[in-house]
């Protein structure tokens, strides 16, 4: 009897502890990657709770992704998850992942219903929960700082900074017409005109810096990394949000996308416990 007791209570331990994850190679690779025909973003966050650091790590790594498709696109997915307990705090990482081609082809929608209609929702939510968080509010690329219609050839655009500047002032705005109440930005609506009038012409001078200046797609940088060195060099050219003149701003009522909510259930690979979901598998937004 006292056999019998001590095998059941082996093996009831051995059931109920599952071995700790092996750390994955892409936790310490560059934050940026082209695989496959993929464009992978990793992202990084440190949070006393590991549902708090997942969201800092995730929120970082699809806000360098919106920032070079000028918003987050339905086919965007979580690769990966992997977080690890520190001693007072989780660290957490994410690999999210899009193809380069949809990224390509969303970076130069200029009508804001084609933006509506090809961005990823639920993402765009966690991205505005993201940036919420950071400071209880957005700080903003400011308006002065970005280049505007009339501007000598190149857009304007002095640098390789002042590109992601230009390149993460066409994000917010996006942001406000992916969140926007449906027909809000309908064709020939005031919200229309303002997007075409203030907004079209960014993107257009976006186009034409990187057109003159290819090294700065053939080895880019992230807006995480430009955004931290602008930010110690040039604090006025970010603003909270609501302030500026021409901001495309969000409807009324609608100011607050996010706060408050659940991650949204998108398509996921894996975190702990979890097997890499390979690409091309499952459905995505």
């Amino acid at each position: 009897m006292k056999y019998l007791l001590a095998l059941t209570f082996l093996f009831y331990c051995g059931c109920s502890s599952a071995p700790e994850r092996e750390k994955p190679t892409w936790v310490d690779g560059p934050t940026r990657i082209v695989d496959n025909g993929y464009v992978v973003y990793i992202g990084t966050g440190e949070e006393i709770s590991d549902n708090q650091a997942q969201l800092a790590a995730e929120g970082l790594a699809i806000q360098d992704l919106a920032n070079e498709c000028s918003f987050i696109p339905k086919g965007t997915r979580v690769e990966d998850r992997y977080s690890e307990k520190q001693k007072n705090t989780y660290k957490a990482y994410a690999k999210i992942a899009i193809e380069v081609s949809v990224c390509d082809e969303a970076a130069k929608l200029t009508d804001p219903n084609d933006i509506k209609n090809m961005a990823n929702q639920p993402f765009t939510e966690e991205l505005k929960k993201y940036e919420d968080s950071l400071q209880d509010n957005r700080d903003e690329v400011v308006d002065a700082e970005i280049p505007a219609e009339g501007s000598p050839e190149g857009g304007g655009i002095s640098s390789s900074n002042h590109y992601f500047m230009a390149r993460q002032y066409v994000v917010y705005q996006n942001q406000a017409v992916i969140l926007a109440p449906a027909g809000y930005y309908a064709a020939g609506s005031p919200a229309y005109v303002t997007y075409t009038t203030n907004v079209r012409p960014v993107i257009m001078h976006v186009q034409t810096y990187a057109a003159q200046n290819p090294q700065i797609k053939a080895s880019p940088a992230t807006w995480s990394t430009v955004a931290r060195q602008v930010r110690s060099e040039h604090p006025q050219s970010f603003r909270q949000a609501n302030g500026g003149a021409r901001s495309v701003r969000p409807p009324p009522g609608r100011g607050n996308y996010g706060r408050g909510r659940p991650r949204p259930n998108y398509p996921q690979g894996g975190g702990k416990g979890y097997g890499r979901r390979r690409r091309g598998y499952g459905e995505g937004y």
